[in-house]
């Protein structure tokens, strides 16, 4: 799947929300002493999946995100890597 600079500016944007995101919960948990548990791969994925539906949602086409783009994020999240 091709990504144009924009997209790929975005995703980053995105990408940082998710380490901001990441970062405050931690603090939180850390907060009640809790200690907080690696974050695996799939959930990264997961978690940008749903930022992208948030976004795609609430200013989808304003920020320039082309029609599909979601759908598209899960084929290639779901395909499997050839071997």
């Amino acid at each position: 799947m091709a990504l144009s600079g924009h997209v790929v500016g975005l995703l980053k944007e995105y990408m940082g929300d998710l380490v901001e995101q990441a970062k405050q919960e931690t603090a939180a948990h850390a907060s009640f002493g809790f200690s907080a548990t690696p974050y695996r791969s799939d959930q990264a994925l997961s978690d940008l999946l749903a930022i992208l539906d948030d976004r795609i949602e609430s200013e989808g086409v304003q920020v320039g995100l082309p029609d599909g783009f979601l759908h598209q994020m899960w084929g290639f999240v779901t395909t499997p890597v050839p071997r």
